[in-house]
């Protein structure tokens, strides 16, 4: 069974997962900025838009 500390989370998650999911999470988000960001060059070279 699992101790008070863990089950006090909004999310049920524990410490470890919290940190597991953050992590992920943020490798995601990289990787859409950094795709966005790749779209956007091609984009404005293909036509600029100022």
């Amino acid at each position: 069974m699992t101790n008070d500390k863990e089950k006090s989370s909004l999310t049920g998650l524990s410490e470890a997962e919290a940190q597991e999911f953050h992590k992920f999470f943020l490798q995601g988000i990289l990787g859409f900025t950094a795709t966005s960001l790749v779209a956007h060059v091609l984009i404005w070279v293909w036509r600029p838009w100022f």
